[in-house]
């Protein structure tokens, strides 16, 4: 996401964070060979990867959101070859929203909005955890299948 942001808004200072080092390099290596060697790229866990006191306009994060019991119905081709730590998001899907939820009001600047990918099933939970949390606005976009997909919340300092 972080490379496409880049190609799309030149201006902006794009930064990315995973917390696996092999996702990191081959991120490094896509951004050079599309043409967007800005991207900072920093490995850590969530907000762990982010500089002291940062603040962010836009936060968007696709995390692992599979829950464990749906493994074995995945895709072959998905199962047996994509990192588990790319894949699961604990018994509901959910425990990585949850953290990135409530931890991204304090990284986002006043008006700033956090976007997530959720998997199918999950955005009335995620839209009520951004609610709790007190993101307002919140939407919703969906994929070419109709599934809710992006749950997207405004923070309002108050």
């Amino acid at each position: 996401m972080a490379i496409s942001f880049a190609l799309a808004r030149p201006t902006w200072k794009t930064w990315a964070s995973d917390v696996s080092a092999d996702a990191l390099a081959v991120a490094r290596e896509n951004a050079l060979r599309l043409g967007a060697p800005e991207v900072v790229f920093r490995q850590g866990h969530l907000f762990g990867a982010a500089p002291k006191g940062e603040r962010f306009s836009l936060i968007t994060a696709n995390p692992p959101y599979i829950a464990s019991g749906e493994l074995p119905t995945l895709q072959p081709d998905v199962r047996d070859h994509e990192p588990r730590l790319a894949l699961l998001g604990g018994d509901d899907g959910l425990d990585l929203v949850r953290e990135l939820v409530h931890q991204a009001p304090q990284f986002l600047t006043e008006g700033g909005v956090l976007a997530l990918e959720v998997g199918a099933g999950q955005a009335e939970k995620t839209r009520t955890l951004m609610r709790e949390r007190g993101l307002r606005n919140i939407q919703t976009r969906k994929d070419l299948a109709g599934h809710e997909r992006v749950v997207l919340g405004i923070h309002a300092q108050t």
